[in-house]
């Protein structure tokens, strides 16, 4: 998926260790869009970091270029197992819980600092045309129709260029992105 995008969630679990942070939930896109019937997906993946099992890597025969065994040797301790449990518990937890959700996104909602369509602004084919003062125009990110889904400090100057090789002639032109 473009763009890529993700989110990572550490915290300790029920048996971690004073002061560490043992699983994580990771938001990824990580993921087949064909798979997805809107061609787009997020997984939250479950991890269990810091592992008791252990793992190994042996030669499979004298020859060095031959590819060795590799044992991961995943979940053979107990502990392990009941760690990614609860991983998977909190993550099932995250994406079913839609008010939880809700409530997190409306408390940690926050803006791009790109603000736009604040005030219309003049006529309708002004070109950003100062009533009143001749000669003057000021370009704002008010004037599209619309709210650009790029940054509206680069739509709005490039507003300005257009309109000031069509128009100004021996003008002045106030760009104004905010």
């Amino acid at each position: 998926m473009a763009p890529v995008a993700g989110a990572l969630l550490w915290t300790a679990s029920k048996e971690a260790h004073a002061g560490d942070l043992d699983v994580h939930v990771s938001a990824t896109h990580l993921f087949a869009p064909a798979q997805s019937p809107t061609g787009g997906a997020m997984v939250l993946a479950s991890a269990r970091v810091q592992p008791d099992s252990v793992g190994s890597v042996r030669l499979r025969r004298r020859d060095p270029k031959g590819a060795p065994r590799i044992d991961l040797n995943f979940l053979t301790e107990d502990r392990d197992r009941r760690r990614l449990r609860e991983s998977v518990t909190l993550s099932r937890r995250i994406g079913q819980d839609a008010a939880a959700l809700e409530q997190a996104i409306c408390a940690q909602l926050d803006a791009y600092q790109h603000p736009t369509a604040t005030v219309p602004m003049g006529l309708e084919g002004s070109e950003g045309a100062v009533y009143g003062v001749e000669h003057l125009r000021v370009i704002d990110a008010a004037i599209r129709p619309d709210i650009p889904t790029a940054p509206t400090n680069l739509t709005t100057i490039m507003v300005a260029e257009h309109i000031d090789k069509r128009v100004l002639v021996n003008s002045a032109a106030v760009v104004i992105t905010r």
